[in-house]
């Protein structure tokens, strides 16, 4: 039994003398050596209040970046009126109403979408998608068709 403990006591002390070998080689070829993987300190003198995580690097934008002019070209959109035939009018009253599409109208009514703006002799001037149309009566009309002149608001 005793020659087993001299025999467990050499191998222990050459265990350790090459621990400390291999240990002190490691730590020398992590000095030298950058791309030794990062982590392994074999001295075990890290602090215990760094991170491991390495620190995200501050990206600087690039000072001059074209910038880019997305509006698309205005198409012009040409609004027609609704189709509304004036029988008759009533303008020189102080409400003066017109008969249009078989319906008795007065200013400020709405008929087909549209709002009823003015009334007189020559036709009624109606407010149709923030424009402003003239429709005349039928007997000012060149053809039997409506005309309606756009003007600007």
């Amino acid at each position: 039994m005793e020659c087993f403990n001299k025999v467990i006591k050499k191998l222990l002390f050459i265990l350790s003398i090459a621990y400390l070998t291999f240990s002190s080689t490691l730590s020398i070829y992590a000095q030298v050596d950058n791309n030794f993987p990062v982590g392994f300190n074999f001295n075990f003198s890290r602090s215990p209040f760094k991170s491991w995580i390495p620190k995200p690097q501050k990206v600087e934008p690039d000072k001059k970046i074209p910038k880019i002019d997305f509006k698309l070209p205005e198409k012009k959109i040409e609004i027609i009126p609704p189709i509304l035939s004036i029988q008759g009018v009533v303008w020189n009253t102080e409400n003066p109403q017109a008969i249009i599409n078989d319906s008795v109208v007065s200013l400020g009514d709405k008929i087909s979408g549209a709002h009823i703006v003015d009334i007189s002799k020559e036709g009624v001037q109606i407010l149709y998608q923030d424009t402003l149309f003239f429709v005349k009566t039928e007997d000012q009309n060149d053809d039997s068709k409506l005309k309606a002149r756009r003007k600007k608001r």
